[in-house]
């Protein structure tokens, strides 16, 4: 099951901008992880939303943004994502999105990234934990 999360912020299309993403596991098992996520300064909201008390980034990645082609961003071994920006909106810009494991496509739906306000998408079970995708403009 995915589901989508994003948390407020506003954003225009400057030079230099660049999208990120990261890869993060979710769990309430202690030990499961190395902790070193539970600091990130959305750890505490994800705990709201998520429910999960230990959260481990486990790959990332950030490209500028090309205004023509696409933006590839390797999340871990076997997840990566695509992204081809469509514009700037209001609320942020628009890139459509294509979401991988390994050569499969999982996810393909068009999103407005923020500026330091991720777009969560909960991935699917892994472990005794669960997937976090998280992207953003910075």
């Amino acid at each position: 099951m995915l589901f989508f999360v994003s948390l407020p912020a506003t954003v225009e299309a400057r030079s230099g901008s660049a999208v990120w993403g990261g890869l993060v596991f979710a769990t309430n098992q202690p030990g499961q992880t190395s902790g070193r996520y539970d600091t990130h300064p959305y750890a505490r909201r994800f705990r709201k939303i998520f429910g999960y008390r230990y959260y481990e980034l486990l790959g990332k990645d950030r490209q500028p943004i090309r205004s023509q082609g696409v933006n590839q961003l390797q999340l871990g071994r076997e997840f990566h994502a695509k992204l081809r920006f469509l514009g700037a909106k209001r609320n942020g810009l628009a890139f459509a999105l294509e979401l991988y494991r390994n050569d499969r496509k999982v996810v393909e739906s068009n999103v407005i990234l923020g500026r330091d306000s991720p777009l969560v998408i909960r991935g699917p079970q892994w472990g005794k934990g669960q997937l976090l995708f998280l992207l953003m403009v910075r």
